[in-house]
């Protein structure tokens, strides 16, 4: 990406930015408390002894997310806040791989209204 692709995107990774300064004190809702909180409090609580989870919270894949929360939880305290900005590195991928999609897909003059969408 050049200059001006990231002049481009930078009002969309501002708006998530704040977005996410916004809902930071919101807790987990739905999946994320299964996939997210419960797992991430379990390496978080057991100190890392383990990476196998207890059949009550193991959802049947690598829990990379619950261990991800939990790796920023030892370094930046276990807070909603550290949760929620950890999310911000996705966010900003997901922004920027979809700007490089529509790159290939429409003149440029009109990807910044698709983005919108």
């Amino acid at each position: 990406m050049t200059l001006k692709d990231y002049k481009a995107v930078s009002p969309f990774l501002f708006f998530y930015l704040s977005l996410t300064f916004f809902v930071s004190g919101n807790s987990f809702f739905w999946d994320t408390i299964q996939l997210g909180s419960s797992q991430a409090h379990w390496f978080y609580d057991n100190d890392f002894q383990y990476f196998f989870l207890p059949g009550n919270i193991d959802s049947g894949h690598p829990p990379l997310f619950g261990f991800y929360l939990a790796i920023l939880w030892k370094f930046f305290g276990r807070t909603l806040e550290v949760s929620h900005f950890a999310m911000l590195p996705f966010l900003f991928g997901i922004v920027i791989q979809i700007y490089i999609l529509l790159k290939k897909f429409f003149e440029e003059k009109y990807i910044v209204f698709i983005l919108l969408l």
